[in-house]
C-alpha cells in the first residue's frame, strides 16, 4: 500500500510506477479512512499476484547487485576522503 504525499510529485510517480510493476496499491490520503483502506490492504494480502510480483523484483534486484555496487561505491567514497584529510 502506498499514500504519498500530497503536492510531492515524485511520490505519486513512485507509487504510479508500483502499482504499474503490480506490487503496491495507491491509497489518497483524502481516502485514508478504514472503509477504503482495509479492502486494498485484504486484496493485497489475499491475491497472490502481489507477493509473486515482489518476488521477482527482489531475485531481478539480487541479480543485478545493487547492493554490493553501493556498498562498494561508499568504500571507494570513504577511501578517497580519508586521504584528503
Amino acid at each position: 500500500m502506498i499514500i504519498p504525499i500530497p503536492d510531492h510529485p515524485e511520490q505519486l510517480g513512485n507509487a504510479r510506477r508500483a502499482f504499474e510493476l503490480g506490487v503496491a496499491e495507491i491509497l489518497a490520503t483524502d481516502e485514508l479512512s478504514i472503509p477504503h483502506l482495509l479492502p486494498a490492504i485484504q486484496n493485497m494480502l489475499n491475491s497472490p499476484k502481489y507477493a509473486r510480483n515482489a518476488a521477482e523484483i527482489g531475485e531481478l534486484s539480487r541479480r543485478m547487485g545493487g547492493t554490493e555496487r553501493v556498498i562498494a561505491a561508499v568504500e571507494q567514497l570513504s577511501q578517497g576522503r580519508e586521504r584528503s584529510c
